[in-house]
């Protein structure tokens, strides 16, 4: 071909070329611009894809950098995936050629990205360091759909159920819009309800069991095997209609699980009782479960012996019921429930009853519009110290009886941040707090409250409180309000508005440093029981009481006195309702 250009050349130089010659030189000159044009355009675009999956490389590391400094500032978003956004985030937009978002999640280290340029783009991709598949996967910018180049449709298509990131400097949310159940029935297996597998894995030790109410000793864990283990004696517990199977089987006092489904295993709408009375269950592998269609996860892990819980990457959206779900697991130390979703969470009763060892709970980020009771919720948490509600939303909260007691090492509680609006009973609220020394009481409602009972008993440190604060218009007992109360010196109850009171048995029983009681607008008109009133308080000087002052209605008023030896005219042997008054015998200092 150069022989014939040269020739050209030369002849051109002579004497000038025939048509033939000139349409035999436009035709190679074409072949040439056919081979060499491509394979340069082809250069550029290699260059280009090589380029754009380099800059992936780099946003996904900056990502994970991003996130790393955040935990050492104590600044990180809220939840388990975050999505971060190149330019305002990562600072990577290369003077705006690039647009898009890298998403983390944080439990997996799994990261997705979306991004463009002019040219091309990639969408929800699951990065994996493979730069060659990368380059592969990149689409021409024309033919990626909008709304695919989303937050939302990347939160969507990775492997979370929410995503968090930030707009302006204020944390915001994305709820992934996951696949309908004939999608999901192509990656997931299905798990039977909770009791049904609780039932199956006793019947792996005894094939006779039929109950779940009785405590169960043989099983020490439950972990997931990669293997389908050939034995005759497995379980499926996936249910029928799953196409990929669930199975399990034992080895001495493990129980193993497996499933064949990719992407591993959705729990039951119904999950309560999955694990509860397996009383030596010490470790629990969730690394399969995907939660997002529970409903009811009531007594979930109730009475086990699992000593550690990360849940953080539950999905608990969907849930209504937590009711004891950690009650009595009385050996869990640790729990990270930092990423609940308790939007449409309606029952919490005694959630964290009996779990004796937990020694600290943040649920400051808990959303508690929808519960009407709080009863037991901490009730006998032995060992807590630390507790954060800060962001509870009561005012719906008609039953705050015997939510703390037993919490022996609560040294303070603050009630100025709790909505106590719709409160109708504060039964044995802090009975038991043997550590609580201080009581803020600033902004407590207690106007609907009827039942006072046990209140404040046997907080045998409580120094610091103002009673004022409370409105006891409505109260009907007082039962043992304030009883064994040791560290107090005096209280004054001038405010307390006692018309409507019958029982007052043991409401300051076994103050035992109780000096003076200022009861002077107490109407006791209405009053029935006072056994034990006073009963034990052996340093108490004097009772002041008013006008309103009338025990015409007490017919309860065993050892009312007993053992209140420093009162004025006190005869031992005299210790009922006959000395209750300020006359000249009389126990009682009118005011």
């Amino acid at each position: 071909m150069l022989k014939l250009l040269f020739k050209f050349k030369k002849k051109l130089e002579e004497k000038g070329f025939t048509l033939v010659e000139l349409l035999a030189v436009i035709v190679i000159l074409a072949i040439i611009m056919l081979i060499a044009i491509p394979a340069v355009l082809n250069s550029v675009d290699s260059a280009r894809r090589k380029t754009f999956s380099e800059y992936v490389t780099k946003t996904a590391g900056l990502a994970q950098q991003k996130y790393a400094e955040s935990l050492i500032t104590e600044t990180s978003f809220g939840g388990n995936c975050i999505i971060y956004d190149i330019t305002t985030d990562l600072g990577t937009s290369n003077s705006g050629e690039y647009k898009g978002y890298v998403l983390l999640n944080t439990i997996t280290n799994d990261i997705y990205v979306t991004l463009s340029d002019d040219s091309y783009g990639i969408t929800a991709y699951h990065f994996n360091d493979s730069k060659k598949e990368l380059v592969s996967n990149l689409s021409p910018i024309g033919s990626i759909e909008e709304d695919k180049l989303t937050k939302e449709y990347l939160c969507s298509n990775s492997n979370c159920n929410s995503c968090s990131y930030k707009e302006g400097g204020i944390d915001k949310g994305i709820i992934a819009d996951k696949e309908s159940n004939e999608d999901a029935k192509e990656k997931y297996a299905f798990m039977v309800t909770g009791q049904q597998l609780n039932i199956s894995i006793r019947r792996l030790f005894n094939p006779n069991i039929s109950v779940i109410n009785q405590p169960f000793n043989d099983v020490k864990e439950f972990l997931y095997n990669d293997t389908l283990k050939d034995t005759e004696d497995k379980i499926d517990v996936s249910t029928p209609e799953s196409k990929y199977r669930i199975w399990i089987w034992r080895i001495e006092s493990r129980v193993y699980y497996y499933t064949d489904a990719p992407n591993g295993i959705y729990l039951n709408a119904d999950s309560s009782h999955m694990f509860t009375n397996l009383m030596s269950l010490k470790t629990i592998d969730t690394s399969k479960w995907n939660s997002s269609k529970v409903e009811n996860a009531f007594m979930m892990f109730g009475s086990c012996a699992v000593e550690e819980l990360d849940l953080r990457h539950f999905d608990t959206k969907a849930m209504t019921n937590m009711g004891y779900m950690f009650s009595y697991a009385q050996q869990l130390k640790k729990l990270d429930i930092s990423s609940f979703d308790t939007t449409n969470v309606t029952n919490m009763l005694g959630m964290f009853m009996g779990a004796s060892s937990l020694e600290t709970l943040d649920l400051s980020h808990f959303k508690t519009s929808k519960i009407t009771t709080m009863k037991y919720m901490f009730y006998d948490c032995k060992a807590l110290k630390n507790l954060n509600i800060r962001g509870f939303d009561t005012s719906k909260v008609t039953n705050f009886s015997m939510v703390f007691t037993g919490c022996k090492n609560l040294t303070s509680f603050d009630f100025s941040y709790l909505d106590t609006s719709s409160a109708t009973t504060m039964e044995d609220l802090f009975d038991g707090c043997e550590s609580l020394v201080e009581i803020n009481l600033t902004n407590i409602n207690t106007s609907n409250v009827t039942n006072m009972e046990a209140m404040f008993a046997y907080c045998t440190s409580l120094k610091i409180i103002d009673p004022s604060k409370l409105n006891t218009s409505n109260v009907t007992s007082m039962d043992g309000m304030f009883a064994s109360c040791e560290a107090l010196t005096s209280l004054n109850l001038s405010s307390f508005d006692t018309k409507n009171v019958t029982k007052m048995g043991q409401m300051f029983g076994s103050c035992k440093n109780l000096v003076t009681v200022d009861i002077s607008s107490f109407d006791t008109s209405n009053v029935e029981r006072m056994s034990w009133m006073f009963y034990g308080c052996e340093n108490l000087k004097n009772i002041y009481v008013g006008t309103k002052w009338d025990i015409s209605k007490v017919t309860d008023h065993f050892m009312v006195f007993t053992d209140c030896a420093k009162l004025p005219h006190f005869n031992k042997n005299e210790d009922e309702l006959q000395h209750a008054d300020y006359s000249s015998t009389g126990y009682l200092t009118k005011k």
